[in-house]
């Protein structure tokens, strides 16, 4: 048969990375390609992504550590990745390397090409999701470090500067001021974010947990309408997830408190609240915390 090259592996395997079934043809093309290139640390990269997408975290991490010992300033990817798979301080040196790595490919591009080049644009866009993973970690492993709140917020900003349509970065900004206790500040964020996707096609939606975030936000700020529209619309992609339809619920429920004439609402509360009750039975483990709360708004 016909011999293929690295080149036609590798474009293979990214034909088959496009869809959930077909990742693990997908991982046998990156093998057979690293197998004819073992020292290529580019294709180690795309591998351990691939390996990632099959949680198998293990065989990628070792991936990313051979590239990372075998050619440490070539490629941001790897750092990113390493980012992903540690955790607290370990995680955000792996970020920040990534970051200089990207800035220091970003000036180059900008010299030649300039800034609105697309691979500077590409670029620039990357940089701006590895300062929301860093401000993330601020917000969860390393909230208690000394400075952490600022810190947080430095990040944002950054994160902000390197590409202002990055919707999560809007949303992180809108959740730290939720955790300094500045609701008046935190609605135009949020409301920012949701406004940079929710009249694009489904496609160029950000992840499914992002958007959950967003609702959740919308629920505590009282901005009952978009939150509800953006949970109707979530449980049309997974109607098995209790905690949309118990989201759904407060909305309803928060929707007949301030209006009385929406008693409809209390109607549509209890059959989300009955959903939610149903999935979180079906588990098998136990779920008690949940379906006391789901229980105590049911009374």
């Amino acid at each position: 048969g016909a011999k293929y090259t690295v080149e036609d592996l590798l474009r293979k395997a990214e034909s088959y990375l496009s869809s959930m079934e077909t990742i693990p043809l997908a991982e046998k093309f990156y093998a057979k390609a690293l197998q004819m290139e073992p020292d290529n640390t580019s294709i180690m990269d795309d591998y351990a992504e691939c390996l990632l997408e099959l949680d198998q975290i293990d065989a990628a991490a070792d991936l990313i550590k051979r590239s990372i010992e075998q050619d440490p300033e070539g490629g941001y990817q790897k750092y990113m990745i390493a980012g992903q798979l540690a955790a607290g301080m370990e995680s955000l040196s792996c970020f920040n390397k990534g970051i200089d790595v990207l800035t220091r490919f970003y000036e180059e591009e900008k010299q030649e090409n300039g800034e609105t080049s697309e691979k500077a644009k590409e670029l620039a866009s990357h940089v701006s999701t590895a300062y929301c993973s860093m401000a993330e970690i601020f917000m969860t492993d390393c909230c208690f470090e000394e400075g952490a709140e600022e810190e947080c917020t430095r990040l944002i900003e950054e994160a902000i500067k390197w590409n202002h349509l990055n919707a999560e970065a809007h949303l992180l900004r809108a959740q730290c001021f939720l955790a300094k206790s500045e609701p008046e500040m935190a609605l135009p964020s949020a409301l920012t974010s949701f406004s940079l996707w929710k009249d694009k096609d489904e496609g160029e939606w950000p992840p499914y947990a992002v958007r959950v975030s967003t609702a959740k936000i919308f629920i505590e700020l009282r901005h009952l309408s978009d939150a509800t529209e953006l949970l109707e619309k979530l449980t049309h992609e997974d109607d098995e997830d209790s905690e949309i339809w118990y989201l759904l619920a407060l909305c309803y429920y928060n929707i007949a408190d301030d209006d009385k004439n929406e008693s409809d609402c209390l109607y549509d509360a209890e059959e989300c609240l009955t959903k939610s009750l149903r999935l979180l039975k079906q588990f098998d483990e136990p779920m008690d915390e949940a379906v006391e709360k789901v229980n105590s708004l049911l009374q």
